[in-house]
């Protein structure tokens, strides 16, 4: 739902001839009562060049606060590869209206916006995601048209975030991984990536969204072969998002974490039968675990890191009773083992009955 939406056609205060005019929607808003995530433009811009939409509210429609911006861009051939997608942060429109604007092209119907989507914040609020710089190889500058780096090991990727250098500059890529170097390049999606500079403003290309894909470890970028391609190898982030894990506690805290272990017995079970009565977002409500300290990891082939967790951070005294315990149990099996050893050493004679 997006409330009534009104064409504005207006010529920016105190301009007597303008270059372009400003022209836009107005929405009605005001009984929008859920927090937003982000708000999706269905409508159609000039192809095969970046677009920008602003978004502003106001409560008396004389004065407006910016609410954000997004550069959209769609190939020649229809493709979209940069949606008219403004992120929020929780942002609640209820007693404003909303207004979309956008510098008008050359012809006048350019640009035609049909409605607007507003996405509120779903119920179980998702981690954010965790912003990973790449690193690029010594030799990544070698060819221009084509960019490959591994990663320390095997991962999803939510996002790559691709940031090229230079003011005009505008890249359609490619992206393509793979689990193993001796298995073909897989491709996952295309892109356009820019960093142009508009009325004084920069607008560069949103991060490449890769959804589900499964983990990779070698990644390529390949630059489209019409363009020079990358003159300077261009900053790379990896957005990854984390795993979320509901566990039954068995027991008193602390609890023990090993994640990696490639021996590792599979025991994922479905939420409705961890969760009595169980409904969607049910578990958003449940207590976070903390880590509370972390053990080093024994260099062993299927060593991995552990760690203990603690609801709240709190530590228990009953972890040093168990290793007390663990600790007397070794000491008394390494006696038995050692009394056996020396009976079975003696002389048949010498032998206790």
């Amino acid at each position: 739902p997006g409330g009534r939406v009104v064409r504005l056609d207006t010529p920016p205060a105190g301009a007597s001839a303008p270059a372009a005019t400003l022209v836009g929607a107005l929405i009605d808003t005001r009984e929008q009562e859920a927090a937003l995530q982000a708000i999706e433009l269905d409508a159609d811009w000039p192809a095969a060049r970046p677009f920008a939409f602003r978004l502003h509210t106001s409560s008396d429609l004389r004065h407006w606060q910016p609410l954000g911006d997004v550069t959209a861009y769609r190939g020649a051939d229809g493709t979209m590869t940069a949606p008219a997608r403004v992120e929020l942060h929780g942002d609640v429109l209820q007693g404003r209206y909303l207004r979309v604007t956008w510098d008008r092209a050359a012809a006048p119907d350019a640009v035609q916006l049909r409605g607007v989507r507003l996405l509120p914040v779903p119920p179980v609020a998702t981690p954010p995601r965790i912003a990973v710089p790449l690193a690029l190889p010594a030799g990544a500058a070698g060819d221009p048209h084509a960019i490959e780096w591994r990663l320390p090991f095997a991962t999803p990727v939510a996002a790559l975030d691709i940031r090229l250098d230079g003011s005009h500059a505008l890249v359609p890529v490619r992206l393509l991984a793979r689990q193993q170097r001796e298995q073909p390049w897989t491709p996952l999606a295309r892109h356009v990536v820019f960093h142009l500079t508009q009325d004084g403003q920069e607008q560069r290309s949103p991060p490449l969204e890769l959804g589900p894909h499964g983990a990779r470890r070698d990644w390529r970028l390949e630059a489209d072969a019409a363009t020079p391609g990358f003159t300077t190898p261009p900053q790379l982030t990896a957005w990854l998002a984390p795993a979320q894990l509901v566990f039954v506690a068995s027991g008193g805290p602390p609890f023990t974490l090993a994640a990696g272990r490639a021996d590792a017995a599979g025991t994922y079970l479905p939420l409705p039968s961890l969760i009595p009565g169980y409904e969607p977002g049910a578990q958003g409500r449940l207590p976070a675990a903390i880590l509370a300290g972390a053990a080093p990891a024994v260099a062993t082939p299927t060593a991995a890191p552990v760690a203990t967790i603690a609801p709240g951070g709190q530590r228990d005294l009953r972890q040093w009773a168990l290793w007390a315990v663990l600790v007397a149990g070794v000491l008394a099996l390494g006696g038995m083992a050692w009394a056996l050893m020396r009976q079975l050493g003696k002389p048949p004679g010498d032998r206790e009955d």
